[in-house]
């Protein structure tokens, strides 16, 4: 069985969107795991990074709308793929 399991989140508040809009960052693995009756075991298989748009009021009704994502490859740094994002939804971008 494949787990993909959440091991990184941050905000990214320098991003420059607009009110109400919230970018960030969030880093996943996934894990092979195995098990029968007598053992278990479990192998990383890969990573994978990317950064969500968001939007909605979180003071006011705690809730978030998923407005777009963008991967951020293995060899690339987090504001290349933030470059990408913000060309495809300059409306919440300053």
């Amino acid at each position: 069985m494949l787990v993909k399991e959440l091991v990184e989140t941050k905000r990214l508040s320098d991003a420059g969107t607009v009110e109400s809009v919230y970018a960030a960052y969030e880093r996943y693995e996934s894990v092979d795991c195995a098990s029968d009756v007598a053992s278990y075991s479990s192998e990383e298989c890969s990573s994978e990074s990317s950064i969500k748009l968001f939007a909605g009021n979180i003071d006011a009704d705690h809730t978030l709308r998923l407005i777009g994502e963008e991967k951020v490859a293995n060899s690339e740094q987090v504001e290349e793929a933030l470059v990408r994002l913000k060309k495809k939804y300059p409306t919440y971008f300053h």
